[in-house]
């Protein structure tokens, strides 16, 4: 794929492929969406998302996809219906791709980001899905770990870190990721363009 899109699964569906169809897109780029890419049906009539996401989190598909060499880069779809980093899993996808040097671009209405953009960042209570499904526990404890270890304390890198530390940063860094959205929403329409000018922060 050319690009991985990062969205949220509660979000109106006619509303989602409007803004990336509005986001100038080629008509040769492939995307990949996890709603499509990967079997959740949880059926028993196709592989279970815990087999396809794997026991490595960071060695699963998004985290696979987001450092592949072809990719240009990763859309981050922000909807009217739930804030993007409510969600675990794009808080996930967001620090892989500052971690990788991906490219992020944000699509959506300017009015949408520039309403999320007032709302305060709070990654502590973010959360994978509906609560209840064990793979979704799971799921929560492995993402929290892995987003600890690369954001929390840097003195033990093979250990978790602290929680407050990683999370604060996290929460600095999505509010200049709305930011940045709802600056270049502000003066390209309906949608804009965020490039690596937001990075880790070395000064937090």
């Amino acid at each position: 794929p050319h690009y991985l899109i990062s969205h949220v699964w509660s979000e109106c569906f006619d509303e989602f492929v409007e803004a990336i169809v509005h986001h100038g897109l080629r008509e040769d780029d492939a995307i990949w969406v996890c709603a499509f890419a990967l079997y959740q049906n949880q059926d028993g009539h196709g592989p279970s998302i815990a087999d396809q996401l794997g026991l490595d989190i960071q060695a699963g598909p998004f985290s696979q996809i987001l450092c592949m060499p072809q990719l240009h880069g990763m859309i981050a779809v922000h909807t009217s219906y739930e804030d993007l980093y409510t969600r675990l899993w794009c808080i996930m996808e967001l620090s892989d791709a500052l971690e990788y040097g991906v490219h992020i671009s944000i699509c959506g209405r300017p009015d949408v980001i520039a309403r999320q953009l007032q709302q305060q960042a709070d990654s502590v209570r973010a959360i994978c899905g509906p609560s209840g499904l064990s793979y979704m526990i799971d799921d929560t404890r492995k993402i929290r770990t892995m987003l600890e270890r690369a954001w929390g304390t840097e003195s033990s890198p093979m250990a978790p870190g602290t929680g407050a530390p990683a999370y604060e940063k996290l929460n600095c860094i999505i509010h200049e990721h709305r930011a940045a959205a709802a600056a270049a929403a502000s003066q390209r329409g309906s949608d804009g363009v965020l490039s690596n000018a937001v990075s880790r922060p070395n000064a937090l």
